[in-house]
């Protein structure tokens, strides 16, 4: 026998859901390049070769896949909330919509927090070098190039100093053809990331008008700016949006749906407990180094 008032509870449990997972991911769309996927791993042999513009004289210059063989598998990942028979019996509703829309927020959350940590964590890109190291020589461009940047210092004039470096590094990294990999950056689509103890100091750095007094010449080169809780120290990061490719991907294969077992479920049966689930399958991974530069 299923309880009285289940089939509503099971009916609001996912309208709650429905409604805070409607709210994210945010940065996802921002960071990464997405890739429908449409099994359990991916290849992404395309990255980082460039196609040039150039005058049609002679044969056309066919831009293909690379030798690179950097690919991603897809993860499935869960979240789990279980309801007590008794509640529903007491009529706990308000405490079990709570949990339901908290359940909902994290789904819609976690592809943002798996773009955080696939950021810190600086894996190997499709180079087969680490994401933020020196990157080897490919083709036409004949040196190494590194979106790295020393750090001099977490004071307001140290990191004056040190995003003026990362810019310019930004700015003078070359294609495969040995030349300039991003043509034209606007301040608009140019974003840092920093952890949660650099984020006034580098605001300061970026929107304020005058520093001690003085003019401030960085004042609108970034446009925005956003804290990742998963960076410890004091490393942060610039990275350029504006491009079709973003320095992240992110690797959609199956969406999130809400699944449940009630009373008729061995855990209703055994425990008096009812389970609410939400399950998906996707991943992140590194798109373009050309496209971020860290400073530590």
């Amino acid at each position: 026998m299923i309880v009285r008032g289940t089939v509503a509870l099971q009916a609001g449990i996912r309208s709650e859901f429905i409604q805070a997972y409607r709210t994210g991911p945010l940065q996802v769309p921002r960071f990464c390049t997405i890739i429908p996927s449409d099994k359990d791993t991916e290849n992404y042999a395309w990255l980082g070769e460039v196609t040039q513009i150039r005058e049609f004289l002679g044969d056309r210059e066919i831009t293909g896949f690379t030798d690179t063989k950097y690919t991603l598998t897809n993860k499935t990942w869960e979240g789990t909330i279980g309801v007590k028979r008794s509640e529903i019996e007491d009529d706990q509703t308000a405490r079990i919509m709570t949990r339901a829309r908290d359940l909902g927020t994290r789904a819609a959350q976690h592809p943002d927090v798996l773009l955080w940590q696939t950021q810190t964590n600086n894996g190997t890109c499709y180079d087969g070098a680490a994401f933020y190291s020196t990157h080897p020589a490919r083709t036409a461009q004949g040196v190494a190039q590194a979106n790295t940047v020393a750090q001099t210092g977490t004071t307001i004039t140290a990191i004056q100093a040190d995003l003026q470096s990362a810019l310019a590094v930004l700015k003078a990294i070359k294609d495969e053809r040995n030349l300039p990999f991003w043509p034209m950056i606007e301040p608009k689509d140019l974003v840092i990331t920093c952890s949660p103890s650099l984020e006034f100091p580098i605001r300061t750095v970026i929107q304020g008008s005058l520093i001690s007094t003085t003019s401030n010449l960085l004042q609108g080169a970034v446009g925005a700016i956003y804290v990742n809780p998963f960076i410890t120290g004091n490393a942060w990061f610039l990275h350029y949006l504006g491009g079709a490719l973003k320095p992240f991907v992110f690797q959609d294969r199956v969406p999130v749906t809400l699944e449940d077992q009630l009373a008729d479920s061995e855990t209703g049966f055994m425990r008096d407990v009812y389970l609410f689930g939400s399950r998906a399958r996707y991943m992140a991974g590194f798109g373009l180094w050309q496209a971020s530069v860290r400073v530590q």
